[in-house]
């Protein structure tokens, strides 16, 4: 794949975070514009790593300008590139592919056996075509949101159903759920961590106590039981002010088609439209049909199809 000369591919540690604030101010404004999710302060600690020289990645110069980077992170024999942006004017210069080439060849030569690019691109085009030269399978998944809707009456399920907070849900049984419910799942063909119990573990951990996609929002977060056993959870998070971010929902196999997701999901609206947020919105693989339909026969509508990527020995 030919680029043009004046392509140069670099190691992250070798730019400066200030050479960097141009692609993270046009991130900022494109999730507030398109998602109206706040990731200012995931962007101010990427600066700040960069700036330590300590986030793993490569970045893209022509010239004497930094035009784009990826950054990535290595657990084991798995890697996960955690983003990756390039300034719009060069996306159609083999830059785009440089970047992707570049940033896989130097993680495969750290000997992991598996790559996922979960990251959210919003208009970056040439990365399917990128991704898919050095032997990458693509995963697309829809960006669903709705505005917050008037009070309704939560939706009874087939069977009798406690609602228990999640902050106070021991790790190990609200992670057994979420492994059993993406059990054999597309979602567990994108993402390796939720093939088994300590993955999702560390899933939930970033999410609700690291704060990975924002504050937790324990009134809208539980989990569903009968006669003591889980069944189900919800987790949401504020990914901006007064903006409500669905970001797990599961239910046991065997429970399904109860009325359990459509409880849980009940459930949290119902607790946003308390605290006066304006919109909730979700993430979801395009294969996942059932969940598709709840999401959307609930009143969730597409905001932006993306691609995930995923590279197995």
């Amino acid at each position: 794949m030919k680029t043009p000369s004046i392509v140069q591919v670099v190691d992250l540690g070798t730019v400066t975070a200030s050479e960097l604030d141009p692609l993270w101010r046009r991130e900022v404004c494109l999730w507030r514009d398109r998602l109206l999710w706040d990731v200012s302060d995931i962007c101010g600690a990427l600066r700040g790593l960069v700036g330590r020289r300590s986030l793993p990645g490569k970045a893209v110069r022509v010239g004497d300008r930094t035009v784009g980077y990826a950054y990535y992170g290595v657990g084991g024999r798995l890697a996960l590139i955690g983003g990756l942006a390039v300034l719009p004017e060069w996306s159609h210069t083999g830059v785009v592919e440089a970047l992707v080439q570049e940033t896989v060849e130097h993680i495969k030569r750290q000997g992991v056996n598996r790559i996922e690019g979960q990251f959210l691109s919003i208009d970056s085009p040439r990365l399917v075509a990128a991704f898919a030269y050095i032997g990458f399978q693509t995963y697309w998944r829809e960006f669903l949101r709705m505005a917050i809707p008037q009070p309704r009456a939560l939706v009874r399920p087939a069977v009798s159903m406690d609602l228990q907070p999640i902050e106070g849900v021991p790790a190990h049984e609200a992670a057994t759920i979420l492994q059993a419910a993406y059990d054999g799942s597309v979602e567990a063909e994108i993402h390796a961590r939720y093939r088994t119990v300590d993955g999702c573990r560390r899933v939930l951990d970033g999410i609700i106590d690291q704060g990975g996609c924002g504050p937790l929002i324990a009134e809208a977060s539980a989990l569903a039981r009968h006669r003591g056993q889980g069944l189900g959870l919800v987790v949401v998070t504020e990914v901006a002010p007064r903006h409500g971010h669905l970001t797990q929902v599961a239910v046991v196999p065997q429970y399904r088609r109860r009325g359990i997701g459509q409880l849980l999901l009940d459930h949290s609206v119902s607790r946003l439209v308390e605290r006066h947020f304006e919109t909730f919105s979700l993430i979801v693989s395009r294969d996942n049909a059932p969940a598709l339909s709840l999401y959307q026969t609930s009143g969730l509508q597409p905001v932006l199809s993306f691609p995930v990527f995923v590279w197995e020995s």
